[in-house]
């Protein structure tokens, strides 16, 4: 299967706007709960606004802006999922912005939309851009380094680098260049995640 190529979009006023809206909208529309009290089981990905459940956890937030963006025309290209630790240590997933200045963070756990390096979290992998189902461990130095594939439950026992110039203190909104959020080289694949 040929891979698309990523969506380049300008970071435009009307763009703002509407990552904006659409991150605010989901974020509110949804409940917190989680996949064993919401499904019975440990890890459901859903859109529960589509299905009427209305509860979700931080995959099924980032499931409802994805379908939110692309109806509204933004290139499912343009769109992936990133893996994280927030800074309280537990394992997050978000949604990413592909422009051509850099990556913008869609957060169930903020109402603001950060660049890539602003969010507060500790990158693990993310979709590869224009292939949803193959997946690549992030960066975060710069510098290639090649991937293994590897079960889900090896890849989350692993220790993640962390950025050493990440932001302390006070986040903020910010219309400020992203930088792009570097692939290391390989990818893995996806597995059991959707």
């Amino acid at each position: 299967m040929a891979q698309a190529a990523p969506a380049t979009l300008d970071m435009t006023p009307e763009l703002w706007s509407q990552i904006n809206k659409a991150n605010d909208k989901v974020n509110r529309a949804i409940g917190r709960r989680s996949d064993l009290a919401t499904y019975g089981v440990q890890d459901h990905w859903a859109t529960p606004l589509a299905q009427g459940t209305g509860f979700g956890d931080c995959e099924d937030y980032v499931l409802e802006k994805r379908r939110a963006l692309i109806a509204g025309g933004v290139p499912e290209t343009a769109l992936s999922i990133a893996v994280a630790t927030t800074s309280w240590g537990e394992h997050h997933a978000v949604l990413l912005v592909d422009t051509a200045q850099g990556a913008y963070v869609l957060d169930s756990l903020t109402p603001w939309v950060l660049p890539w390096r602003k969010a507060n979290l500790i990158w693990h992998e993310r979709q590869v851009a224009g292939a949803p189902f193959r997946w690549s461990m992030v960066d975060v130095t710069g510098a290639p380094r090649p991937v293994a594939p590897a079960p889900a439950a090896t890849l989350a026992a692993q220790p993640a680098a962390q950025p050493a110039d990440r932001p302390e203190g006070e986040l903020r909104p910010s219309l400020q260049p992203a930088e792009p959020l570097a692939l290391a080289q390989g990818y893995l694949a996806l597995r059991g995640r959707l």
